[in-house]
C-alpha cells in the first residue's frame, strides 16, 4: 500500500494573522470606496447644466467640484435619474463604511442588480413631484428615466384601461415603496449598522 507523500505544509502565517490581514485588505478597500463615494457625490451635488457634457459644448470654466470627469458623470447621472443620480455615491458610501467596519457586502451581483431596480423606481416616484423653480431639467425631478417609464407605463396601462384614476399618481406611489424595499436591501446593512445610523 502506498502512501502518499504529499504532507501539510506548515502556514506560512498563523491563522489570527491571516484574518487580521483579511480584515485590513477589506478596510483598505472601504477606504477607496468612500473616497470614490464622496467624489461622486461631490460630483453631483455641484452639477451645472452649463458644464461641459456629453451635449454641451463650451469653452467656459467647469463649475464642478470634481472638475470636467466629474461634470460627465454628474451630467449623465441628472439627466438620466434626476434627483436620483445621488443614489450611487450614497450605495457606494453605505458599502465603503460597512467595510472600514471590517464586513464585505454580501451577495453583491444581487444587491447590485437589486440597486438598478431602485435607481429606476426612485427617478419613477420623483416624477410625481412638483418641480421647483430654477431646477434645470425640463424632464423633471425623476430625469428622462422617470419621466420615460411613467409617459409608457400610463399609455400602456392605465390609458387603455380607462380607469378613473390618476395613473401616473399610482404609479408614484408603488414605485416609492418599491424603492424604499429595494434601497433597503441594496445597501446591505445588517441591524448593527442600522442602529448605528
Amino acid at each position: 500500500m502506498a502512501q502518499s507523500s504529499s504532507k501539510a505544509r506548515p502556514a506560512f502565517l498563523p491563522a489570527g494573522a491571516v484574518d487580521g490581514l483579511k480584515r485590513r485588505a477589506v478596510e483598505t478597500i472601504g477606504v477607496a470606496v468612500v473616497v470614490v463615494a464622496a467624489t461622486l457625490f461631490a460630483a453631483v451635488a455641484t452639477y451645472a447644466p452649463s458644464d461641459p457634457s456629453f451635449d454641451v459644448v463650451t469653452d467656459g470654466p467647469v463649475r464642478n467640484l470634481v472638475g470636467l470627469p466629474g461634470a460627465f458623470a454628474a451630467d449623465l447621472l441628472v439627466q438620466i435619474f434626476g434627483l436620483a443620480g445621488v443614489l450611487p455615491a450614497l450605495l457606494l458610501g453605505a458599502w465603503g463604511v460597512r467595510m472600514l467596519r471590517g464586513k464585505a457586502p454580501t451577495l453583491l451581483w444581487l444587491r447590485s442588480l437589486t440597486f438598478l431596480v431602485s435607481l429606476f423606481a426612485a427617478a419613477v416616484w420623483l416624477t410625481a413631484l412638483p418641480v421647483p423653480e430654477g431646477w434645470p431639467l425640463r424632464a423633471g425631478l425623476g430625469g428622462v428615466g422617470g419621466m420615460l417609464i411613467v409617459g409608457f407605463v400610463d399609455a400602456g396601462l392605465f390609458a387603455p384601461l380607462d380607469l378613473d384614476v390618476d395613473g401616473p399618481l399610482v404609479l408614484a406611489a408603488f414605485s416609492a415603496a418599491l424603492w424604499l424595499a429595494t434601497f433597503a436591501f441594496s445597501l446591505g446593512l445588517d441591524r448593527r449598522d442600522w442602529r448605528a445610523v
